[in-house]
């Protein structure tokens, strides 16, 4: 699905040290980040057909830990990109950040380049869980950062948390709750552990060194963070986000509606229309030839509804449900209590999202019946 907004993002490949749940691409090379910039504009003067001059409304430097970065180099990236690209003056314009990547010094940068929101990466305040998720900082780094962060100016925070730790009690959770709370930052993205494919928690499972929480508890966790939130004036507009009204990440809303975006970076997706393509696979091999792509593909338009289905299921503008699936199906989503039905259009009510992927399963069969879940 297109229409007149975009968005840009920019992956920043580096990373001090891999994050043991992570299956994005990155690499501790940070002494390739010259070359790496000089391969970013390359790439960005080459251009994307019908994009130059077309204003984005978002930026997003990911990775990666952008934060990485020297001041001077996050300056001249974002420069670089409003060079070669009409981003609005008003976009929405967002870096990721560990803890102990954020200095006073380097957030005023941030600032004076134009970028307006900024996403720690905080994870948790329970040091045990954080030493099992392989991140380097500690729960008091969290609170030095965003009080460096409000320093510098920057009021549009988001903070990254995770449930489902092996060991972590539901007390142990509310309590990040409360302490994510106490900060006053106006987005919290709220996520379930999961262990990914090739990824060294996923080594650490298969040699039996921890087991999966339970499902129950995971799904009370999941419940617990929508009502604690919910309660203390955060919406729940997607199933791992929540924001204050006003503050919710432009970015990823336009993702979740199916609008275009152009990924810039090794590794880095893009989505134009029912066009899909990345770029090179590795820094390596973007500093050598940031033109070319590692796949690129056209979906089908029953993929594309399928996708735009369980892209728009994930939050709670929902999906139209004329348009995209069946009156009988939409029947078993509403008396199972999995879905609610306003104006034609049907969204998951928190019990529903819970049981996301087997909803999926059930929709894009169209000889099923019966849902399992």
């Amino acid at each position: 699905m297109s229409s007149d907004h975009y968005g840009l993002y920019i992956h920043v490949p580096f990373c001090a040290r891999k994050c043991g749940y992570c299956d994005f691409y990155s690499t501790d090379a940070i002494a390739l980040a010259p070359f790496f910039l000089r391969a970013l504009k390359k790439q960005m003067a080459a251009g994307t057909p019908g994009f130059k001059r077309r204003p984005a409304d978002t930026l997003y430097i990911g990775g990666g830990t952008p934060s990485l970065l020297a001041p001077e180099q996050i300056e001249k990236m974002v420069h670089m990109v409003r060079r070669y690209y009409a981003v609005a003056s008003d976009a929405e314009t967002t870096i990721e950040c560990n803890p102990t990547s954020v200095t006073l010094e380097k957030a005023q940068a941030w600032k004076r380049a134009g970028i307006n929101r900024v996403s720690l990466g905080a994870q948790s305040f329970n040091d045990d869980d954080l030493r099992f998720l392989n991140r380097l900082h500690t729960a008091a780094d969290i609170f030095r950062a965003i009080e460096l962060l409000a320093k510098a100016g920057f009021s549009n925070i988001n903070l990254d948390l995770m449930f489902g730790m092996p060991g972590q009690t539901m007390a142990r959770f509310k309590q990040n709750l409360t302490l994510a709370l106490s900060l006053k930052v106006p987005h919290l993205s709220v996520y379930g552990l999961t262990v990914e494919q090739g990824t060294p928690l996923q080594e650490r499972l298969d040699k039996g060194e921890f087991t999966r929480i339970h499902d129950e508890m995971f799904e009370a966790m999941f419940l617990t963070a929508h009502m604690m939130l919910s309660e203390k004036g955060y919406g729940h507009y997607e199933i791992s986000n929540y924001a204050r009204p006003g503050f919710e990440s432009v970015h990823n809303l336009n993702c979740w509606r199916g609008t275009d975006y152009i990924g810039f970076g090794p590794a880095a997706h893009s989505r134009v229309g029912l066009q899909r393509w990345a770029g090179p696979d590795t820094v390596e091999s973007f500093i050598a030839n940031p033109l070319t792509r590692s796949f690129d593909h056209q979906v089908s338009d029953e993929e594309g509804r399928l996708e735009q289905i369980m892209l728009g299921l994930r939050t709670q503008e929902g999906i139209s449900q004329s348009d995209l699936i069946s009156a009988e199906k939409t029947s078993v989503l509403l008396r199972r209590g999995f879905a609610q039905q306003n104006l034609k259009r049907i969204r998951l009510t928190p019990h529903g999202m819970l049981c996301l992927d087997s909803i999926i399963l059930f929709l894009e069969d169209k000889r099923c019946s019966t849902l399992n879940a």
